[in-house]
């Protein structure tokens, strides 16, 4: 097994090792390169790569392969080494030459790899290599590449070719030196001979670095031979991974140590010692971490197709060519070369096959991970290692990795402005004294809530503490971190080291230009265990602002219980209405230059004083903010900023600091009408007009306003991506053969036909056709991409299809369909969704292409797209609480609604019901139970004291509501029985799990489990639940079961009587499952599928029933049958092979002698189930073992 290796002593060499070879465009040379060569080296040079689609192939996705150019590279760098640093310098690279520089520690390296074509003329890549050894005169370079020329200089020959001067002139000139060496093997040799063809070219600096070149006697696989030499350098690299491996940790010393070293909360009685109390409770965590806790290793990737069958073959062919190269007697060397060629192409094919096999076994292996690496495959999600990319600055061009990162943190992270007058104003109001009421401490139950909803997985902070520590910690001394965070809540202290952030870059996947900064979306880790003080701090806050409706309703961005859906719903309900009244309607996009990125603190500071944020909390943001620091690791050293403004990206509070500093812009007041909705920082702006001039006056009137506004906020509108569409009313009339002018900074705003506002795309006319279009595409891409990975006998599978479609497919093209739901029945819209559906179905089922779309939906189980958006519609109006008289008529007041979060109870006075399940003793045990059979529901409680019932209640609900509605009311009664008493010892007993779980959800909004928090949190008792199995002899669960039941038979009064969102969502789904049955029975396709499977709701109950690309032929009747091969005009009659006048599925199940020994199976099946034979073809497709008995004939159409 070959492995691609990096142990800790390759990292610790004093050079850094490359390899040189021209792989002749071929994937065997690749896959030799890949499987044998490549773990030895550092830096690979290629030139003629292989590449599919203008990409370089066939690499690892682990290893960065960089080239240039947009058709397809003739040269590129391959690098191994995960700890190098790596920035391309565009400017001197293109198809034919890739130049970076890496950095490696403290060394930098410009390397150049190029390739010279042999019929084109020099002078253009002579010029770009001049160019290039000219300006890095003073670095260390290396130029390794193809020349195609031959020269003394470099060995080639015993002459030089005209071609070689250019080259010459260009090393004399330049004082560059020729690496090669004489007495090695020639790096080029094919059946007419051999040459030196390939270089290797340095400058001073790197002559005396580079070492050890030396051309390889193994076997390449290529006309060209590998070139191997090494690059020293001063510094020692230390290993990149820092991050701890959890897998390997001791916890118990672990805890231990911590609850043996934590600091005594003695320590903290003031500010200056609760900082010194915080620093070494830090560093007491710190050094348990490093102490208990090792780092992770340097993974070991083996290359998955290689087998020992390849190494055997493979030493063999480097046997017979070590044998042709060493024989110069005539007669015997041709022979002997022939053997080595045989050998060599022997082991070529294998290379061939197994990759290929292995690429078919991993493809089938993925069906068990949906979501895995093949899905990330196809959605371009797949993590790759970072590549800067050099950028031009104003004054002169970057060309170096140090330069380039602190170009873009120049660009991320830029210095505040001068204040004006009314700025300075604002600053020194924070800056001054403030008093406000004290926030009380954070409880042991939010800290719990906040660390339980830690996301494992996430990439940790500059301190590398996981998601996994914290929950030991927590595990360890929860009341130790309690009295942490709360010593940072009492003196508003946001420790230094969680204050700093770690940059790293994420690449956006297409649209920015490759040399800007724009090109990369920065994100900021921050430690977790700032972030848990950060979300105990931001929970704090939100409530307090929600408290003081100190965020404006038309803010859908990050607030509880509000979606980018809402946002869209407001925005279209705006326009459609302003259509009614107006000739139009201009909408405007206003986009915001780094806004969260410009948030200004003093003023975010002073919207919290005007809300009179409590004073502690108020210092703890004033302090969150204070003294933060940013840092980029590239070329060994941490590049570092001070943060003067912004949010940070990452962090829990940025969303809701900067919701209350947009707040003031969607409370400005406007001399004229306008409708502004936000969702964060995309800001959509409505405005009426009577005319071309009405718009252009107004428009320009109110941004102006709100670019006012941005100023005094330190906020900059860019005029350039702010876009408008006009949408002409009622009366209107398209304005395209003249737009009006609108202008913004002095600068004309662009009107365009379609809007994209969160992911919908706006149309003039409000056809949505340009957004379904769309979103159809993007969604079919998923499905193209997915088909490499899926064919008919091997890949990921059906059922994992099913899921990605469900996961992947619907959300796309579903998603704020309800404003658009009322265009689905326009011819137009059904084909696009119809189009689209359909490819995702040839996929899924592998059924023939010429299967009808009604036919591939039961196939494959899947509700027809058009049902299913108005299914999401109509699930999306039950959310909100909107009318649904066009579907079920029961009016919304009548249904179930979450409970307002803005009205649940402060987060410290939230708390999970307490569950004993101790031998405690108790004053009073009340066993609650629910029942519902079909017509009747009822809940009732059973009081027990001393083992003897005192007392009981029985309620009825109406005959429509559930049995966990039934449960929760028993639950809610029981509560109300205890509030008669005071200070008493109470037991709740239920056989409800899921209610249990429901009543410990701290932030639930579910309207009787909000109502029952309620009255737990005003009651003197002491209240604990259990929860007990049902029907297992338990007095009081029986008591509790039987006065249920008797209240189900009272039909009057009901004590509860909405509809669940449950049982509306299930009335949906059967309107949806009714609508799909209609459009089957009358559909005309799909006949002989129907005769087999005449109900859809069946299928999609039948979840046994997989479809494979041969059931698929059989119950389809498209396929390998004579009958249908005849009709598309593939053979000459429709006769079966045993004399039949027609081959069909009927045929084959039912009569063809070639199928008796299949058929008496069938038969059999029918007997055991206690059926008869012949039996239908409906009973085959409701059967589950007749089913099955189908592949039984499949292994037949496979051979025809």
């Amino acid at each position: 097994m070959e492995y691609n290796n990096y142990s800790q002593t390759h990292q610790n060499h004093k050079s850094l090792k490359c390899l040189q070879i021209n792989l002749m465009r071929a994937i065997s040379a690749t896959s030799h390169l890949v499987g044998v060569q490549m773990h030895k080296y550092d830096i690979i040079f290629i030139q003629e790569p292989y590449c599919i689609r203008n990409k370089i192939a066939c690499f690892p996705k682990r290893i960065r392969v960089v080239q240039c150019g947009a058709e397809r590279p003739w040269a590129g760098i391959c690098i191994v080494n995960p700890d190098i640093d790596v920035v391309i310098l565009t400017e001197y690279s293109n198809e034919f030459c890739t130049c970076i520089e890496v950095a490696l520690g403290l060394s930098r390296w410009t390397l150049c790899s190029f390739y010279c074509p042999f019929s084109d003329s020099l002078t253009p890549y002579i010029t770009l290599l001049e160019r290039i050894s000219r300006d890095f005169h003073g670095r260390n370079l290396i130029m390794a590449g193809d020349s195609n020329t031959h020269s003394t200089l470099w060995f080639a020959d015993d002459y030089s070719d005209d071609r070689s001067e250019a080259f010459t002139d260009l090393i004399m000139a330049n004082d560059l030196y020729v690496v090669n060496e004489p007495e090695n093997l020639s790096t080029f040799e094919t059946t007419h001979g051999e040459s030196n063809i390939d270089i290797t070219i340095t400058n001073g600096s790197g002559c005396a670095k580079i070492t050890n070149w030396q051309v390889l006697e193994t076997d390449s696989i290529s006309d060209h031979r590998y070139i191997r030499f090494d690059l020293n350098h001063d510094e020692i690299s230390t290993p990149r991974s820092l991050h701890f491996d959890c897998n390997r940790a001791k916890w118990k010393k672990f805890e231990k140590y911590l609850q043996d070293n934590v600091p005594s909360p003695l320590l903290a009685v003031n500010r200056n010692l609760a900082e010194s109390y915080i620093t070494l409770f830090l560093n007491t965590i710190n050094k348990a971490c490093h102490d208990f806790i090792p780092r992770k290793r340097t993974t070991r990737h083996a290359v998955p197709w290689w087998n020992p069958n390849l190494t055997r073959l493979r030493k063999e062919t480097n046997r017979y060519r070590r044998n042709y190269q060493r024989c110069h007697i005539n007669p015997d060397r041709a022979e002997k070369r022939q053997r080595y060629l045989d050998k060599q192409g022997e082991y070529k094919q294998m290379l061939k096959e197994t990759r290929i096999k292995s690429w078919k076994e991993f493809c089938s292996s993925c069906s068990g991970d949906p979501w895995g690496l093949l899905y990330k495959m196809s959605r371009n999600k797949l993590k790759v290692p970072m590549i800067f990319q050099a950028a031009q600055n104003e004054d002169t061009n970057i060309t170096d990795l140090d330069s380039t990162v602190e170009n873009l943190l120049d660009s991320y992270l830029t210095e505040d402005s001068i204040d004006n007058v009314w700025q300075k104003a604002i600053r020194r109001e924070v800056e001054a004294p403030y008093a406000s009421h004290k926030e009380v401490p954070f409880t042991i139950h939010e800290l719990n809530q906040v660390i339980l909803e830690l996301k494992p997985g996430k990439a940790p902070g500059p301190d590398y503490i996981t998601s996994d520590i914290v929950q030991h910690l927590w595990k360890s001394i929860p009341s130790d971190l309690l009295f942490l965070y709360n010593v940072c809540l009492e003196f508003g202290i946001f420790p230094t080291p969680w204050k700093k952030a770690r940059i790293i870059l994420i690449p956006k996947a297409s649209g920015s230009h490759q040399e800007s900064a724009t090109k990369y979306r920065p994100i900021s880790l921050l430690s977790v265990l700032g972030k848990v003080l950060d979300k105990l701090m931001t929970r704090r806050l939100s409530y307090w602002i929600n408290f003081k409706r100190g965020i404006s309703q038309y803010q859908f961005g990050f607030m509880a219980q509000t979606s980018a859906e809402d946002a869209l719903e407001r925005v279209i309900t705006i326009i459609q209405e302003l259509r009614q009244n107006h000739k139009y309607v201009t909408v405007i996009s206003l986009d915001i230059q780094g806004a969260f990125d410009n948030a200004w603190w003093p003023l975010i500071l002073h919207h919290l004083r005007t809300l009179q944020c409590s004073l502690n909390l108020y210092t703890l943001v004033t302090d969150f903010f204070t003294n933060r620091k940013a840092f980029l690791c590239a070329g060994g050293r941490n590049h570092e900023r001070t943060l003067k403004k912004g949010c940070p990206q990452g962090s829990v509070s940025g969303p809701l600091l900067w919701n209350l500093l947009i707040d003031d812009l969607l409370k400005l007041r406007f001399q004229t009408e306008v409708h502004l909705t936000a969702y964060a920082d995309d800001v959509l702006m409505v405005i009426p007009a009577a005319s071309r001039a009405d718009i252009e006056d107004k428009t320009t009137r109110l941004l102006g306003k709100v670019c006012n506004w941005g100023r005094e906020n330190k906020l900059n509108f860019n005029s350039n991506k702010t876009k408008c569409l006009i949408i002409p009313g009622k009366q209107g009339k398209s304005l395209r053969k003249r737009y009006p002018t609108i202008k913004m900074n002095d600068d004309s705003v662009r009107v365009v036909q379609e809007l994209l506002y969160l992911g919908v795309l706006l149309d003039e006319n409000l056809s949505w056709r340009p957004h379904i279009k769309e979103v159809c595409c993007k969604a079919v891409r998923i499905f193209d991409w997915l088909a490499q990975y899926s064919r008919k006998s091997w890949g990921i599978s059906g059922d994992c299809l099913r899921t990605i479609y469900y996961g992947a497919f619907v959300p796309i093209i579903s998603y704020g369909c309800h404003v658009w739901q009322n265009k689905i029945n326009t011819i137009q819209v059904q084909r696009m969704l119809s189009s689209a559906q359909r490819k995702a179905l040839l996929r899924i089922t592998k059924a023939y292409r010429t299967t009808s779309t009604d036919a591939l939906c039961v196939l494959a189980g899947i509700t027809p797209l058009s049902i299913n958006i108005l299914e999401k519609s109509n699930l999306y109006r039950l959310r909100k609480g909107l009318s649904l008289e066009t579907l079920i008529n029961i009016p919304p007041e009548n249904i179930e609604k979450d409970r307002d979060f803005k009205i649940l109870l402060p987060p410290d006075r939230r708390f999970p019901i307490s569950e004993n399940y101790t031998d405690e003793s108790f004053d009073f045990e009340i066993y609650t139970d629910g029942s519902r059979s079909r017509t009747d529901v009822g809940a009732a409680f059973a009081v027990y004291k001393d083992r003897a019932e005192i007392d009981r209640g029985s309620y009825s609900l109406a005959e429509y509501c559930t049995s966990f509605q039934a449960e929760l009311v028993a639950i809610k009664k029981a509560v109300e029985w205890t509030e008669t008493l005071s200070t008493k010892n109470i037991l709740i007993l239920t056989d409800s799990l899921s209610a249990i779980w429901l009543l410990k959800r701290m932030n639930d909004t579910h309207p009787l489990a909000a109502e029952i928090k309620q009255k737990l949190e005003c009651t003197t008792n002491k209240i604990s639940f259990r929860w007990v199995k049902a029907h297992v002899g338990i007095a009081g669960n029986e008591r509790a079961d039987q006065l249920a039941k008797e209240a189900s038979l009272n039909t009057e009064g009901h004590v509860y009587s909405l509809y669940s969102q449950d049982t509306i969502k299930r009335l949906i789904r059967e309107e949806s499952a009714r609508q799909w049955q209609v459009a089957w029975d009358a559909s005309s396709k799909g006949r002989l599928l129907w005769e087999f499977i005449p109900s859809v709701t069946q299928r999609t109950m039948n979840t046994w029933m997989k479809v494979t690309p041969y059931r698929a032929q059989l119950l389809t009747g498209h396929g390998k049958f004579h009958h249908y091969l005849f009709n598309l005009g593939h053979v000459e009659s429709p006769e079966c092979t045993c004399g039949a006048p027609e081959d069909t599925t009927e045929h084959i199940l039912f009569e063809c002698p070639r199928y008796a020994t299949e058929r008496l199976e069938l038969e059999l099946s029918c007997t055991h189930e206690g059926l008869q034979w012949p039996c239908s073809k409906t009973l085959i497709g409701s059967n589950k073992s007749l089913f099955c008995c189908l592949d039984l004939f499949s292994k037949h159409l496979k051979g025809n």
